[in-house]
């Protein structure tokens, strides 16, 4: 709007009159093109509503930033802490309000589910078994259509990967092409319930619909 009329009204405040307090008070690098893209990823993940897999390379306030996701409208997040001891994950889980713990599925120390009425547990290389009696969404990390085609059936869901070369790991690039995946479509091995990882980004969207991916 025009508000040419208002240049002579002595504003009531000014920027200077502004304080941030906590402004980079964590150290993260806000400017930074990686950080950037990185939270615009998860808000595309939030407003689409698919999955996106969060990793985390210090664990100063994280719980903030996975509270702050939960606020935003994510349904499901995967708490992956291979190098953290159990204390320092119940710890982790005790900072995220009860309302939202039920959306939280762990990647180490499945017992902790049952314990903190946690949504499932995500079985992968480090932990492949569940204890006897376990209540939850049931999750598994696939790299080939083979592992898919054995778990699919077993689980909620599977994860398919690297789809794309990998954002996080170096020499860790796409293992499947375009064509093998739309094989895969046609033969009803990728489904809804295959949601796949490894270097996704917004644009790939449509890429991952076009081949049966459910995220």
């Amino acid at each position: 709007e025009n508000f040419s009329e208002l240049q002579d009204v002595e504003p009531l405040f000014t920027p200077d009159d502004t304080c941030v307090f906590d402004k980079y008070a964590d150290g993260d690098p806000y400017e930074d093109q990686q950080y950037i893209k990185n939270f615009r990823l998860m808000l595309d993940a939030i407003n689409r509503q698919y999955p996106v897999k969060l990793t985390t390379k210090n664990n100063k306030g994280e719980e903030k930033y996975i509270v702050h996701l939960f606020e935003q409208g994510i349904t499901s997040l995967h708490l992956r802490k291979p190098h953290a001891v159990e204390k320092d994950v119940q710890a982790l889980i005790e900072k995220i309000p009860h309302q939202f713990r039920s959306q939280v599925v762990l990647h180490e120390h499945p017992h902790l589910v049952a314990k903190y009425q946690l949504q499932g547990f995500h079985l992968n290389s480090r932990c492949s078994h569940l204890p006897d009696g376990f209540k939850g969404s049931v999750s598994r990390s696939c790299h080939s259509l083979e592992e898919v085609m054995r778990y699919k059936d077993q689980c909620d869901y599977v994860f398919l990967s690297p789809i794309f070369d990998s954002i996080s790991k170096e020499d860790y690039g796409s293992a499947f092409s375009e064509a093998t995946l739309q094989k895969a479509y046609k033969q009803g091995i990728i489904d809804s319930k295959v949601i796949a990882l490894g270097g996704i980004k917004p644009e790939h969207a449509p890429y991952l619909k076009a081949n049966g991916f459910g995220g």
